[in-house]
């Protein structure tokens, strides 16, 4: 297990966004999240600290990180 502590972050659907969570937000476009080297890299990453790369239900995102 990974002492992650917000090291890195987790794409998902504005929607799922949860107000009470303690941490920061930003907005990146679809265009960006599913550009082929970003995909590669963050995918990496997550899988390093052991969390997921997308939470969401957008298809063509849950293609890119599957």
């Amino acid at each position: 297990m990974i002492d992650y502590k917000g090291k890195y972050f987790i794409i998902q659907d504005k929607e799922s966004f949860n107000e009470d969570w303690d941490f920061i937000n930003w907005a990146i476009t679809k265009e960006e999240a599913t550009k082929k080297d970003f995909v590669k890299e963050h995918k990496e990453n997550c899988e390093y600290y052991g969390i997921p790369a997308y939470i969401g239900s957008d298809k063509d995102l849950l293609k890119a990180y599957k």
